[in-house]
């Protein structure tokens, strides 16, 4: 790969791990505790359920963008019932940025709804609010952290794995930032080595790979790569 090293980075073991699970986890609750009424069939139902918190979450952004107008979270387009996967195999198809403003907006749900949740709404609140207040340590700190902010992100991610414990929705990314959070203390800040932007590569790449030849696959994609580079630059290929 021409790679010195790999580490654990934010968007796969967070936003696209643990933090994704949280989600997933969080609407099956809302689909299940019936505070949207039920209205015939368990797929009618959860039609009615998605359509409810859709229309919730859109109003939500313009709220939020209101209360927090130098905050821009990128938003959902769409969310469908194809989306949330199923009781048994819960799903949030978001995208990593998504996942954080979809959090933000699920933790604000079980507060909005905490005396019809009961207790194991209250106790994923607080699943939710570790989280979240994981992401502003890390907001808060330069590339170095000192040991108290080290410290204090350890303690949020501890008690978020102790409230979803009930849930038993742990995966291995769950273990694996555990890592991240270990390595801190000579990586450096993790939001400073997230992926993002070579992420953002991959729809580039992608385009460079179609329809090439086997055979002659490395010098065809590189090749390729600086021509679909140009366009996207628009300038000429040297």
């Amino acid at each position: 790969l021409g790679l010195s090293s790999l580490t654990v980075d934010l968007l796969h073991a967070l936003y696209l791990g643990v933090m994704n699970r949280y989600c997933a986890v969080v609407l099956w609750f809302l689909f299940s505790s019936e505070i949207f009424g039920t209205v015939g069939t368990a797929e009618e139902n959860l039609q009615t359920a998605v359509l409810i918190i859709k229309s919730q979450l859109m109003a939500w952004y313009k709220d939020h963008q209101r209360a927090n107008p130098s905050r821009v979270l990128t938003r959902v387009g769409d969310l469908t019932a194809k989306m949330v996967g199923t009781k048994h195999k819960p799903r949030c198809k978001t995208k990593g940025a998504e996942t954080f403003g979809m959090a933000l907006f699920l933790t604000d749900m079980l507060r909005k709804y905490s005396v019809r949740l009961g207790s194991a709404g209250k106790r994923l609140e607080r699943a939710g609010s570790a989280l979240l207040r994981l992401v502003e340590i890390w907001d808060s700190c330069g590339r170095v952290m000192d040991a108290a902010a080290r410290q204090s992100a350890f303690e949020q991610y501890q008690l978020h794995m102790a409230c979803m414990e009930a849930d038993d929705a742990y995966t291995p990314k769950h273990h694996i930032l555990f890592h991240l959070l270990y390595r801190s203390d000579w990586l450096g800040n993790p939001r400073f080595y997230a992926s993002w932007q070579s992420e953002a590569k991959n729809k580039l790449l992608k385009a460079s790979c179609r329809n090439v030849s086997q055979a002659t696959f490395e010098a065809t994609v590189l090749f390729r790569m600086k021509s679909v580079l140009a366009k996207q630059l628009k300038r000429p290929a040297k």
